[in-house]
C-alpha cells in the first residue's frame, strides 16, 4: 500500500497555525488549557451556536466519508464487536500504521474543502512538541511552605525556597 514519493507531491489545502477554529460546545473546548493555548497561538475560537446542529455538517460529512472509506479497506475490524466477529485485529491487519497514515493523508487531501484558512506566511509551528503540550489539560496549584500537591502527592524541591 505504501506509495513512495506520492505524499511529497500531495497538495494540502491548509498549512501553519489556523487563524480560527470552529468547535462545538463540548466541555473540553471551554477549559482553561484549550482557551489559553488558543490565545497564546493567536487562534480565534468560534463556538457553534447552542442548538446549531446544522453548523457542523461539513465536518460530519468529511468524517462520514472517511469512515465509509475506512470500512472498505482490507483488514478493517468494522463498526461494532458484533460485526467484528472473530476478526483478530493484530493478526489480520492488512496495513502497517505508516501505510494507514499515508492512506489517510491521501483520503483527507482528496475530500477536504479548499481554503481552510491556515497562515502560511510566518505562522508556522517551529517546535511541534511545545505546540502539542500547550493543549494538554492542566490545573492551577498553589505553592506553599510544604511544596506543591498534585494528584494527592506533595512535591518539594530546594528550588521552591
Amino acid at each position: 500500500m505504501h506509495i513512495p514519493g506520492t505524499l511529497k507531491n500531495l497538495v494540502w489545502p491548509a498549512a501553519g497555525i489556523p487563524k480560527a477554529i470552529h468547535v462545538d460546545n463540548a466541555q473540553e473546548f471551554h477549559g482553561d488549557a484549550f482557551t489559553m493555548a488558543c490565545e497564546d497561538w493567536g487562534i480565534a475560537v468560534q463556538y457553534r451556536p447552542f442548538g446549531g446542529k446544522p453548523y457542523g455538517g461539513h465536518v460530519e460529512r468529511l468524517i462520514g466519508a472517511t469512515m465509509r472509506a475506512v470500512h472498505v479497506l482490507t483488514g478493517n475490524a468494522q463498526f461494532s464487536t458484533l460485526e467484528k466477529g472473530d476478526f483478530d485485529s493484530e493478526k489480520d491487519a492488512a496495513l502497517t500504521l505508516a501505510e494507514f497514515e499515508d492512506w489517510l493523508d491521501l483520503e483527507i487531501s482528496a475530500n477536504a474543502p479548499c481554503g481552510l484558512g491556515g497562515n502560511t506566511a510566518g505562522g508556522q509551528v517551529v517546535d511541534i512538541d511545545v505546540y502539542r503540550t500547550r493543549y494538554l489539560p492542566f490545573g492551577w496549584r498553589r505553592l506553599g511552605r510544604t511544596g506543591v500537591t498534585l494528584f494527592g502527592v506533595t512535591n518539594w524541591s530546594d528550588v521552591f525556597a
